[in-house]
């Protein structure tokens, strides 16, 4: 008899409750149950450590204080607190490490806690970096832990984000595999990176557990004004996901005397800025900030229209929710997008401007009949299959 098992090792930084962790829980639900997976953090946190199957091993990283201490503050600080700390010879590797990853010398600064980094215990078939493009996640698989595949998991666009080429160039041709969320997260990473590389990148979507939405989606009735359209956006309030920007529409609408609501669940380091500017506008009764929901689906079940504000995205998982529940979506053009919506068939797609985003959302808030069709495409849309990248 064949034995089908797989042992597999995941390195996240935690398990908050952000798209990258419900992916990976998302992901997890679609492989088999005999299936052995570990998961490593760099912090033991999280509201979604409480939905981990019985079955995941969690572990954090050896150190995890100094490591995450190194990473936050860098070589330079860390090598002052170091001193402070009388660790004499990691304060002046940490310096020279500094200096040298300055010069180009060196092609990562992580030889700075070189004797913080213990290899993980275990041989797997295979190791996944799956938080983005966290470099040092990346490097501590490639180097610290044993597997017969190493895979890297990009969740991002890199033209949007802080991307250190010289650190991809060198280490990514080392995996056997790199796994993109969407098309443009794809493109966009063959267009940084070295010609070696590429024959390596391939698409994965994101998927949904969807027998955990439905068990939790009538946990809760979300009772709402069915005299008004009410909106839903689901995402931490950060500047990425760009809540304030839709804010002077929100303004032009409700002065248009449009019978609108936008609840928007999440928190984040933007809430007292998009309070602020609530009360500004005068849109309390416009806008509600529930704040974080462990189990929003209820409240997908309940909105006329779901909006996806976001600067950029990898591939969205909020909006593929939204699609289950077969909602109308306006979404900025962001990477990802344009793999789950087309265009004025099962949902808006605006550009990031004032005038594009006030069209779309007055748009689906006006025509009911619009909305009609957009939910009714979405039902007959065909469900993306999982692809198991492990066998």
């Amino acid at each position: 008899m064949v034995d089908n098992t797989k042992t597999l090792l995941f390195f996240l930084i935690n398990m908050n409750l952000g798209g990258t962790e419900k992916s990976f829980l998302n992901l997890i639900s679609e492989l088999p149950d005999h299936y052995s997976i570990d998961l490593l953090l760099l912090e033991h946190k999280g509201e979604l450590l409480k939905d981990l199957p019985a079955n995941v091993n969690v572990r954090t990283i050896e150190n995890s204080k100094e490591i995450n201490e190194f990473l936050n503050k860098g070589s330079r600080r860390f090598a002052f607190e170091e001193f402070k700390r009388r660790k004499y010879y990691s304060s002046f590797h940490n310096l020279i490490i500094f200096i040298l990853y300055k010069l180009k010398v060196v092609n990562h600064p992580f030889y700075g806690v070189s004797s913080y980094l213990k290899n993980q215990n275990g041989n797997y078939d295979y190791a996944v970096a799956f938080a983005g493009i966290h470099n040092f996640i990346a490097y501590y698989t490639l180097k610290h832990i044993k597997a017969k595949k190493k895979y890297l998991w990009v969740h991002f666009d890199v033209t949007k984000i802080s991307f250190n080429k010289r650190f991809a160039n060198y280490f990514y041709p080392y995996f056997n595999k790199i796994i993109c969320v969407s098309q443009l997260v794809k493109d966009n990473l063959v267009n940084s990176v070295n010609s070696e590389i590429h024959k390596k990148i391939e698409i994965i979507h994101n998927v949904l557990d969807t027998s955990d939405i439905d068990r939790k989606k009538n946990i809760q009735e979300i009772i709402w004004d069915n005299n008004v359209i009410n909106i839903l956006t689901v995402g931490r309030l950060s500047q990425e996901k760009g809540h304030f920007d839709f804010l002077p529409i929100i303004e032009k609408l409700k002065n248009e005397n449009l019978k609108f609501k936008w609840w928007i669940i999440g928190d984040g380091n933007e809430r007292s800025k998009i309070e602020n500017k609530i009360k500004e506008l005068k849109l309390s009764s416009f806008i509600e900030l529930l704040g974080k929901k462990e189990n929003p689906f209820p409240y997908y079940k309940a909105c006329d229209v779901y909006l996806q504000p976001s600067r950029y995205e990898g591939h969205c998982v909020s909006i593929i929710e939204a699609k289950y529940f077969n909602k109308p979506i306006v979404s900025n053009n962001f990477a990802g997008v344009s793999d789950e919506i087309e265009n004025n068939l099962n949902g808006l797609i605006c550009e990031m401007n004032f005038e594009s985003q006030y069209n779309a959302l007055s748009k689906i808030i006006k025509q009911k009949e619009l909305r009609i069709i957009f939910s009714e495409n979405l039902k007959r849309e065909n469900r993306k299959s999982f692809t198991n990248p492990f066998v």
